[in-house]
């Protein structure tokens, strides 16, 4: 009887103490931190993308890089997409995502395999019963946050419990299978591999070897984007070093938004050059178009686009694209004043004074507001003023002047 009131407390003290943590649990995900999103909106987002992949997924890494194409608004917000998330927050979820739907059945199955003996091991020596009690732990925060993906450590650390307790429940006697050792040593193998390489990219960043850090970790957009601004040397030098990296890094994943809008960025500085030419206006707007088809919602990309269109004569096309920006971004201060210039360039006078009025509002709204995010920055910063007409044309006007060859 004194064994089972002992229980029977300890029982009772663990519901009590979880009933207890449930408002605390409440708040953490009610909290109001910038950079957070409800996982409840994260959640759907992240099973749409798994819809578009569900057999192969996208690659270990790979959703980090297209998350931004399943961002969904915010209501209330003046910036309506700032809020953005690089993973689904939730381990099988991710796992889904890494390997398609598949890597999680493989994974329910191994489980499944493993839990019993767990179990059994946990019941037969009590004293092991903590690292069950640490591996459930771990378990259930990777349900609802990139957990154990995100941090290496918590994941060995996890596959320490578990091997500690698997081993503890196989009998002395049993005799040892090479198959089986061979396959655990691979499988070790391969997860090391996976864990070590994304770390060993990051350290590589972090010590300014963007190269480096591609290589190891081809599917990271930032690593691409820091080995852009890495060339030396004058203009030219920087301008082909700026576009071998895009090469490489869409070679690498050519679905990478990120890479292919780096390349129109180059390819759009050289166009408004003294020395532009019209294939490379061209070969500009090409990769605008390629980097928008990747990532429809990136407003700035698309007003990147527009503004070389209206240099090149092509106002149609970029008051359809400023007016598609402001669609999803109606805040957007540099879309609005791109296109109210837009409409009083075409005459269009009223048009040009909604827009005007447009911007001077959400200009006085964002007054208020600390951007918390590059991408808010960029929606809510201070439009640049028109460039100023000296006479004789430069860059893509050039091209497009009276008198030139078109």
């Amino acid at each position: 009887m004194g064994a089972r009131r002992v229980r029977l407390a300890v029982a009772g003290a663990a519901v009590l103490g979880a009933a207890a943590g449930v408002p605390f649990l409440l708040a953490r995900f009610r909290a109001g931190d910038p950079f957070a999103v409800a996982r409840l909106s994260i959640w759907p987002a992240a099973l749409k993308a798994l819809a578009d992949a569900p057999w192969f997924g996208f690659g270990p890494g790979g959703f980090r890089s297209i998350a931004p194409a399943y961002a969904f608004p915010v209501d209330g917000s003046l910036v309506r997409y700032a809020k953005v998330f690089r993973g689904p927050h939730s381990d099988p979820l991710g796992l889904a995502l890494a390997g398609g739907l598949p890597a999680l059945l493989l994974a329910g199955v191994l489980a499944g395999c493993l839990l019993p003996r767990i179990w059994r091991a946990a019941r037969r020596a009590p004293a092991q019963a903590g690292l069950l009690a640490g591996l459930a732990a771990l378990a259930a925060h990777g349900l609802a946050d990139d957990f154990l993906a995100e941090r290496p450590a918590a994941a060995l650390l996890a596959a320490l419990f578990a091997v500690a307790l698997i081993g503890s429940d196989r009998p002395r006697s049993e005799p040892r299978r090479p198959l089986r050792l061979a396959a655990a040593l691979a499988l070790a193998v391969w997860l090391g591999a996976g864990e070590l390489r994304p770390y060993a990219a990051d350290r590589a960043l972090r010590a300014g070897d963007a190269e480096l850090a591609a290589a190891l970790d081809p599917l990271r957009d930032d690593a691409w984007l820091a080995a852009l601004g890495s060339g030396g040397g004058g203009p030219l030098d920087r301008t082909a070093s700026a576009l071998e990296a895009a090469r490489r890094a869409i070679a690498a994943n050519r679905a990478l938004p990120a890479a292919w809008r780096a390349r129109a960025l180059v390819l759009d500085a050289s166009c408004r050059g003294p020395l532009a030419e019209r294939i490379t206006c061209e070969d500009a707007l090409a990769a605008w178009g390629a980097s928008l088809a990747r990532l429809p919602r990136d407003v700035t990309a698309r007003r990147g686009r527009a503004r070389l269109e209206a240099a090149l004569g092509r106002r149609g096309e970029a008051a359809a694209d400023l007016a598609l920006a402001l669609a999803w971004e109606p805040a957007y201060l540099g879309a609005l004043a791109d296109l109210a210039r837009l409409y009083e360039e075409a005459g269009q006078v009223e048009a040009a004074r909604e827009e005007m009025a447009a911007l001077e509002e959400a200009a006085r709204v964002a007054r208020g507001i600390v951007p918390a995010s590059p991408y808010e920055r960029a929606v809510l910063a201070p439009p640049e003023p028109p460039a100023l007409r000296t006479g004789e044309p430069a860059g893509p006007e050039r091209l497009t002047a009276p008198g030139r060859r078109p």
